[in-house]
C-alpha cells in the first residue's frame, strides 16, 4: 500500500525526509562527542505474560523506543548488559516457579564506519561491569 506509485510522494518521500532529519541530528551530535551511550529500553524487560498481554505494535513502540532512531539512521550500535534489574519475574511453572531478575542494558552508538572501535569499547565495558555470565551445565 505505502509503496504503490500513487502513494509514493505521500508516504515514501516523507519517510525518507524524516530519516534524513534523524541522520542529521546524529551527525550534529557526533560533532561534539565521539560516541553516545543510551538506555536500550525505558524500563526493565516485561514478563512473558505482560509482554503477550498487548499487541506486537504496542510492545514494539514501547520496547524499541530507544533503538529505532539509531536503526533508521543506519548507525552502528551495540547493546551491552550492565546489571540485573531489581524487579523479579516468575519463571517456570506455578509449582516450581523461581524469581529471577532480568538484564538491564545500555546502547553504545558510534558514527558511520566506527564498527570495529565500537565493538572494542563494548568489550571494554563488558570486562569492567562484571555482568553475571550464563553457565551451561551438561
Amino acid at each position: 500500500y505505502f509503496l504503490l506509485r500513487r502513494h509514493y510522494d505521500e508516504y515514501y518521500l516523507q519517510a525518507l525526509k524524516v530519516r534524513r532529519l534523524i541522520q542529521n541530528d546524529f551527525l550534529e551530535a557526533f560533532k561534539s562527542v565521539d560516541y553516545l551511550l543510551t538506555p536500550v529500553t525505558l524500563t526493565d524487560a516485561p514478563s512473558f505474560a505482560d509482554f503477550t498481554a498487548q499487541d506486537n505494535r504496542t510492545q514494539t513502540a514501547k520496547q524499541d523506543h530507544c533503538t529505532q532512531p539509531v536503526n533508521l539512521a543506519g548507525l552502528p550500535a551495540v547493546t551491552v548488559p550492565i546489571c540485573l534489574s531489581g524487579n523479579n519475574h516468575t519463571a517456570g511453572s506455578e509449582e516450581g516457579a523461581k524469581r529471577r531478575s532480568l538484564p538491564l542494558s545500555v546502547q553504545l552508538i558510534g558514527p558511520y564506519g566506527s564498527d570495529k572501535k565500537l565493538l572494542r569499547i563494548a568489550r571494554w565495558i563488558e570486562e569492567r561491569v562484571d555482568f553475571p555470565t550464563l553457565v551451561l551445565c551438561d
